[in-house]
């Protein structure tokens, strides 16, 4: 699908959900799967440019992947993960990028409204039905995520073949009211415990301010550029030398 919000901010997503170009991974260059929620997603308010996988991309020149949803947690990106082995078997490096709120159960999809499914047949309803009317009713039982653990699902993507000795890297992302200078998630070594050798705390970097808010949760255009920063000057000391 592809199209823009108010004919101003373009979006686009490939048949692997991705915000991106078909997924076809480089035969020469480190491919990144960049995977996370709204944070990664960006959304309608945000130019696909400034949102962070486009950023990421442009700072490094490699081929960036972003894969991620509104208010996805863990377990549902691993459950993507586990969902497409031929994605996971294509990158040559994983980045996640997780809130406080990402470690819950998985959430499950509940109407159109949120995540449609076809376009609507009158724009006008539609866009009532969400913004003036709003809300939707909790996900039906047989579409409902089972619950499970993610320290058992993350454990079980690092023993998968097509994970195995890949950097994999988990950026810690403070909300506003979490950020401090100094806050440390508590589940850092929680993700250690469970296979994550590479764990980040974005709120501890020096360059992280709480002027890159642009609400409670997701950064400004500017805090974007300087989390793609921040995120690369980590991963690139785990990719191996280029052909």
């Amino acid at each position: 699908q592809q199209g823009s919000f108010l004919n101003r901010n373009h979006w686009s997503f490939n048949s692997k959900s991705m915000a991106a170009a078909e997924f076809a991974p480089s035969p020469t260059a480190h491919d990144v799967l960049l995977v996370g929620d709204s944070i990664v997603l960006g959304g309608n308010k945000y130019r696909l440019e400034d949102r962070l996988g486009p950023q990421l991309a442009r700072l490094t020149g490699l081929p960036v992947w972003p894969v991620a949803a509104g208010s996805w947690s863990l377990r549902n990106e691993l459950i993507y993960l586990r969902q497409h082995p031929d994605v996971v078997a294509g990158v040559d490096a994983f980045v996640f990028v997780l809130n406080s709120e990402d470690f819950e159960q998985a959430s499950s999809w509940t109407c159109d409204l949120i995540h449609p499914r076809e376009r609507p047949a009158l724009a006008v309803v539609y866009l009532f039905r969400k913004y003036i009317r709003g809300g939707c009713e909790d996900a039906r039982p047989d579409l409902k995520v089972p619950e499970g653990d993610w320290k058992q699902d993350l454990a079980a993507f690092v023993a998968t073949p097509g994970a195995g000795g890949k950097p994999l890297t988990f950026f810690l992302y403070p909300g506003r009211d979490d950020f401090s200078g100094t806050w440390v998630d508590p589940r850092a070594s929680e993700l250690r415990a469970a296979g994550a050798v590479h764990v980040y705390p974005i709120g501890s970097d020096a360059r992280w301010k709480p002027s890159f808010y642009r609400d409670g949760i997701h950064p400004t255009e500017e805090g974007y550029r300087v989390l793609a920063s921040i995120i690369w000057d980590q991963v690139r000391t785990l990719l191996p030398p280029s052909d």
